[in-house]
């Protein structure tokens, strides 16, 4: 993830979510940022005990959500809350849900590419 695309504490503070839409392993919170496209992947440790497994499905967040995300320009901000079944979920599992997310929300086409730019 590009430094200019992750949301800081300040951001995380300021935003006001406009919409939520939810998957089988994942939630996202849309809102409007005020440059380009801001994101963020959050996993609790009400969804995973473990630091271990909680980064596991950090990165795995990540490698999905980066080359989908990485072209647009719309000034919103994505926060991706993992639920408890993301933790047990296998890697195909969490790309289709992320990938469906993302088009839900309307920030990427049904192709993958970016829908708003």
């Amino acid at each position: 993830m590009a430094h200019s695309q992750r949301l800081s504490s300040d951001d995380f503070k300021s935003l006001q979510p406009l919409r939520r839409v939810y998957g089988a392993h994942f939630s996202l919170s849309v809102a409007r940022c005020g440059d380009g496209i801001k994101w963020a992947c959050v996993v609790s440790k009400k969804a995973s005990a473990k630091a271990v497994s909680r980064n596991l499905v950090k990165r795995r967040a990540r490698a999905v959500l980066a080359p989908l995300l990485q072209n647009s320009r719309a000034p919103i901000a994505l926060i991706f809350h993992a639920k408890r079944s993301a933790a047990d979920a296998s890697f195909a599992a969490l790309k289709e849900d992320l990938r469906s997310l993302a088009e839900r929300s309307g920030v990427v086409g049904a192709k993958g590419d970016s829908a708003l730019q």
